[in-house]
């Protein structure tokens, strides 16, 4: 992974360093942080072009909503930060997530949401191998 982050997503609760998730993306590579459920560190990459990148904010998107005020100080209090850079634009947004049981669908949500991504691109990929090497062997032929 490249050092210039484009994409640094948090969300956790703040009294509880463990349950944070981390996201962060150098533009080829989305890179998942964090514990799982029995308090196993993980790490999961995926490789993702900048327009992945951009599939992904626009699917997170609804479920994250958006809220002034932020009381990191409350222990139950769960948030999350979306900083985001592309094209010479910066963004960045945070809000509160009302409950862990929302946070941990969320989490879900985030790891479904990279996995089918993921997939979307690697198909593309594939296909566009495919007829690549399918027009070579007509070029070839036709030599």
């Amino acid at each position: 992974m490249k050092n210039g982050k484009v994409l640094s997503f948090t969300m956790g609760c703040e009294a509880d360093p463990t349950s944070r998730v981390k996201v962060v993306s150098d533009g080829e590579i989305i890179r998942v942080e964090g514990l799982s459920d029995e308090g196993e560190p993980f790490t999961i990459d995926f490789e993702l072009p900048l327009e992945g990148l951009r599939q992904f904010q626009e699917n997170v998107k609804p479920f994250l909503t958006s809220s002034d005020d932020v009381d990191l100080e409350n222990p139950t209090n769960y948030d999350w930060t979306l900083k985001y850079k592309a094209d010479g634009m910066e963004m960045s947004t945070n809000g509160i997530i009302s409950s862990a049981n929302v946070f941990k669908d969320m989490k879900v949500n985030i790891l479904k949401t990279l996995y089918e991504v993921q997939q979307k691109y690697d198909y593309a990929m594939k296909n566009g191998a495919e007829l690549k090497e399918l027009v070579d062997r007509i070029e070839e032929k036709a030599e």
